[in-house]
């Protein structure tokens, strides 16, 4: 169960599609949309946010749409990390994108979030709608809870092993791949080195064993 009795979010695999490349996706409904704007409300801006707390609904989104994709997923709301399954902590890292996101995107970690204790990292993009200033040109910072139509569950990947494999980009330089200029120093690695979603049993020691199967 996810947050409290008054916002019940379950475990629900026939919400949940598993795509051709192996990831999880969740379309957003009213319900979700109602829970994180319930909860951006209560929880205000994000510490360690690299979108310095403007990201929060779709954070909160995230962590929605992975309680529904995931099983056996709590809720944890430490500085540290989101999630908790089965005794292993998850710390949710959300990103904001207007377009369906692929394999080869690149997931994120801001450099003042290295020290947080987690286990695993789990990346997930929520896909909104691009709203358009009367000039009829891309209005990027207007974001409303409606617009949000999709979640992607991209990949999870032990933190120790994603901060072996990610590359550290500065502040200021374009991060390789359509010459984004990076904001806030931070971390990157690609969705496609990560778990694959056909078999989350990756995540645990070899005697727990297997949890689910999309297939």
């Amino acid at each position: 169960m996810l947050f409290d009795n008054n916002f019940p979010v379950e475990y629900n695999p026939s919400r949940v599609t598993l795509t051709s490349m192996a990831t999880l996706f969740v379309p957003v409904d009213n319900t979700m949309r109602d829970i994180a704007s319930s909860r951006t409300n209560q929880q205000g801006s994000l510490n360690g946010s690299i979108l310095d707390g403007q990201g929060t609904f779709a954070g909160m989104l995230g962590e929605i749409a992975a309680v529904m994709a995931i099983p056996r997923l709590v809720i944890a709301n430490s500085y540290d990390y989101d999630l908790m399954l089965d005794g292993l902590t998850i710390d949710v890292k959300t990103v904001d994108r207007t377009s369906r996101p692929t394999k080869d995107y690149m997931a994120s970690v801001a450099s003042w979030n290295t020290r947080q204790k987690t286990d695993f990292y789990l990346f997930v993009s929520t896909q909104r709608i691009m709203r358009q200033d009367e000039n009829g040109n891309d209005n990027r910072d207007d974001k409303r809870p409606e617009d949000y139509t999709g979640v992607h569950i991209m990949g999870m990947m032990r933190k120790d092993d994603y901060f072996k494999a990610a590359k550290k980009f500065p502040a200021g330089t374009p991060d390789g791949k359509n010459n984004h200029v990076v904001e806030h120093t931070c971390y990157k690695a690609p969705y496609k080195i990560m778990m694959d979603f056909r078999d989350l049993s990756h995540m645990y020691s070899p005697e727990i064993g297997k949890i689910h199967r999309f297939d």
